[in-house]
């Protein structure tokens, strides 16, 4: 899988993931899931800063590292 189609399936579970917040009965849950597309959103904030030839290579070749602080905004 390269780092464009990451992207192109992150945007889809991000969507997926929101229609689907709703249906969490539990605050644990909605906690759990709000984290998860947190993640997806600062993965896909950092693949967008990529070259276009790290775009088009496979993402098993590199891993993005993500700190909490860059996660949650602070």
């Amino acid at each position: 899988m390269t780092w464009e189609e990451k992207f192109s399936e992150n945007k889809i579970l991000i969507a997926l993931y929101d229609a689907f917040l709703p249906e969490c009965s539990t605050y644990e849950s909605r906690i759990d899931l709000m984290t998860e597309i947190g993640r997806l959103h600062t993965q896909n904030k950092r693949i967008e800063k990529m070259s276009v030839i790290q775009f088009k290579n496979d993402s098993h070749d590199h891993v993005i590292q993500m700190n909490f602080n860059e996660a949650s905004g602070f």
